[in-house]
């Protein structure tokens, strides 16, 4: 267990030493913490319901819009493929300029093209929103990850 001197000075004795589980033990849980748990739940909630969505929005469309099968194989399939894009991109930014400016720009991606998916007029407009969508998904999801805290 790592042990954290609260005074470097005094780190030979050992009543001012404490472990790393006690300092949070005597935090506790406030509201900064209970509110973190609900956004990030709320952003995993989301993620979640967008995949699952497609899975019976597909069908509709196909039959809507008059798709063929590769036509609905790659509407199912860029999400996917804009997750795959945004990881590393979004990876990058939270290492380098902390999770918070990873997390709110994918937030308001994920948004917007939520929206823009839900209006589209046609089969393009929703592959692109689709597509960004699923850049916004690729970090919010690892960088809303915030449950060790």
């Amino acid at each position: 267990m790592e042990r954290v001197a609260l005074d470097p000075i005094s780190e030979t004795e050992d009543d001012d030493i404490r472990t790393v589980d006690q300092v949070i033990d005597d935090i506790g849980l406030g509201k900064a913490q209970l509110l973190l748990f609900f956004v990030c739940g709320l952003s995993w909630a989301t993620d979640a319901v967008e995949i699952l969505l497609l899975s019976f929005l597909l069908p509709v469309l196909e039959r809507d819009w008059e798709l063929s099968s590769v036509s609905t194989g790659l509407l199912g399939s860029v999400t996917f493929i804009g997750i795959m894009v945004g990881s590393p991109l979004w990876g990058w930014v939270s290492d380098k300029y902390g999770r918070r400016w990873g997390i709110l720009p994918t937030a308001i991606c994920e948004c917007l093209f939520a929206l823009g998916s839900a209006f589209s007029p046609n089969y393009y407009v929703f592959l692109i929103c689709r597509f960004f969508l699923g850049v916004g998904m690729a970090g919010l999801f690892p960088v809303s990850y915030y449950w060790e805290y």
